[in-house]
Parts: C-alpha cells; sequence; structure tokens
C-alpha cells in the first residue's frame, strides 16, 4: 500500500494499488480497503460531518484466514522443507509485518502459510501488538530451485 497525504500524488497511488490488486488476486472490498484507508480511518477526527457519519476505526476482521483465487495452502513444515530448514529466514519474515498499530516490537502470529501462482509465499495471520489480521508477502518464486521445491511439495499434495 503506498500511503497517500502529504507529499504523496493520490492518483498515483491509486493506481499502484489497483495494480497490486490486479497482482495479488485482491478483491474490490480490499482494494477499496488500501486505497481508502487514509480517508476513513486515520482521518475519521478531521473529517466534517456528524460523530455518526465517520468511522471510528478500521472494519471488522475475518475469524479465518482464507485463500484468495491461485492460492494454495502449505504447512509451516512444508515451508521449512521448501526453505531447507532455514528456521532463521521464517522467523525474520513473522517480524517483518507492516502495521499501524503502537507497539514498536510486533510479528505475525497464528498464521497460515499459502503459496500463489507465481510461487510466491503469502503468510496471513495476526498481529501480535493489535490482533488484527496482518499479512506478509514475500517474493521467493523468482529463484528456480525454490520455485521446483515449491512444486514438489504442491505435487505430494496432490495441487501441483
Amino acid at each position: 500500500m503506498i500511503p497517500a497525504g502529504k507529499g504523496w500524488n493520490t492518483p498515483i497511488s491509486d493506481e499502484f494499488d489497483a495494480l497490486l490488486a490486479e497482482r495479488d488476486g485482491w478483491g474490490a472490498e480490499e482494494l477499496d480497503l488500501v486505497i481508502n484507508y487514509d480517508i476513513k480511518y486515520r482521518m475519521g477526527d478531521e473529517l466534517e460531518g456528524s460523530e455518526d457519519q465517520r468511522m471510528s476505526g478500521p472494519p471488522e476482521k475475518h475469524e479465518e484466514h482464507r485463500s484468495l483465487p491461485g492460492e494454495q495452502e502449505i504447512t509451516r513444515f512444508e515451508l521449512l522443507r521448501v526453505l531447507e530448514g532455514d528456521v532463521e529466514w521464517m522467523q525474520a519474515q513473522e517480524e517483518l509485518i507492516i502495521c499501524l498499530c503502537p507497539p514498536v516490537i510486533k510479528r505475525l502470529i497464528a498464521y497460515r502459510v499459502f503459496v500463489n501462482h507465481q510461487y510466491d509465499v503469502v503468510l496471513r495471520g495476526v498481529c501480535s501488538g493489535c490482533k488484527t489480521d496482518a499479512t506478509r508477502y514475500v517474493e521467493i518464486g523468482e529463484d528456480s530451485e525454490v520455485e521446483r521445491r515449491i512444486k514438489k511439495v504442491l505435487k505430494e499434495r496432490g495441487c501441483g
């Protein structure tokens, strides 16, 4: 998500967000959330209108982390196999989440692992700081050896 606001060109950032949405298979609701987040949630107190017309916070979160079209779920153990046991890499990804909540130190918890059609990894779970949905997208499918290992895991699962 490209932040809109001071110093940012909103039409360009909206176009970029739309390209990401198309690439990653977001629905209209997810794209609207990304494009209008600043207006609806951060700037709620500054917007004109009655208290009833302003949104006081983010929308309710899903209770379950679902896959998007073109994604296949794998287990954390299978991801470790793909990464040849690189636990440190996995832990680093858990800590590299973007969330606007106040805690400085936060990590992705209670997450599920998905692989998309580009053989990139998507970790969907909950932010340890605010307990809302959080996602970590990792572009690892460009590495032909990683792609080969992911294909092997998906084939073993009957998905590939």
